[in-house]
């Protein structure tokens, strides 16, 4: 990573956003058969992001969190999710890529 790459990215070195790594949980979860409800991809999200952070001393992507109902959100991907209320997100996504030290903590994040 050159150092002007790392100025634009500040302390989130892994380049990624919240609705990037949303997409990647939810197709993951598609493909796998486990379609995933708002609800739970916030729960692996908040996992994936307290994870990374604690691996690298870094944050994975800027995040807003909030509280709504007693319920920790990302916003960014509650807002692009929440029309499905309680229902299974189906919505399938193309190039949903991570780096792979990204990707595998998602990945066992979702096994968890």
């Amino acid at each position: 990573m050159t150092d002007k790459t790392r100025a634009m990215l500040g302390d989130h070195e892994a380049g990624c956003t919240a609705t990037q790594v949303a997409k990647y949980i939810v197709d993951y979860c598609l493909r796998a058969g486990w379609p995933i409800t708002n609800f739970k991809l916030q729960e692996i999200l908040l996992y994936v992001l307290a994870e990374y952070k604690r691996q690298t001393k870094k944050d994975l992507f800027p995040a807003q969190i909030t509280m709504k109902s007693n319920l920790v959100l990302i916003s960014e991907v509650h807002e692009l999710y929440k029309w499905y209320g309680a229902s299974p997100i189906c919505e399938p996504f193309e190039d949903t890529q991570l780096p792979e030290a990204v990707r595998q903590i998602v990945e066992d994040a979702i096994a968890k």
